[in-house]
């Protein structure tokens, strides 16, 4: 395989063709085209018969396949392209609080919570709108424990999620 990769400068990501896409995955050339005819990934773009893929939607199948990720992707999803925002809402039933943060990072989901609790001295619920370069984007929304989640798990003596 070449690492001769496709760049389509209107989104900021590298294109991949169907069979860097399978060197990627570790797949045959034929595997990956019968995942696409099942509906399993969806090519980016189509030139002519060439099927073109996101190196980044690879990476997010890949993690899903093996349910666990490798040093490379963890890597890969630990640096997020330069020039990520996050849009950050704390509050409950009422907006609290809204503001942008640029250049954001993973690292940066706790920070959120830290700041959020420390300013409010409670737990605060909120929504975090991340948007990459390329489009991507990603909602993460953090929803403290109710009082009532609270008194039912002691009264029960179970934890939740169990």
């Amino acid at each position: 395989m070449t690492n001769d990769y496709l760049y389509d400068p209107q989104i900021g990501s590298e294109l991949l063709t169907t069979e860097q896409a399978a060197d990627y995955l570790g797949y045959h050339y034929a595997s990956v085209r019968h995942i696409v005819s099942e509906g399993g990934l969806k090519p980016c773009a189509q030139a002519g018969k060439t099927l073109l893929f996101r190196k980044s939607a690879l990476r997010d199948y890949k993690v899903s396949r093996k349910g666990t990720e490798t040093a490379e992707i963890r890597t890969e999803l630990d640096s997020i392209p330069e020039g990520t925002t996050a849009s950050i809402e704390v509050g409950g039933s009422f907006l609290v609080e809204k503001y942008k943060r640029s250049n954001f990072t993973w690292s940066d989901i706790p920070k959120v919570r830290a700041d959020a609790n420390a300013k409010h001295k409670k737990d605060m619920p909120f929504t975090i709108k991340v948007r990459t370069p390329d489009g991507s984007f990603w909602k993460i929304e953090h929803e403290p424990e109710t009082l009532l989640e609270k008194v039912f798990q002691k009264l029960s003596g179970k934890k939740k999620g169990k």
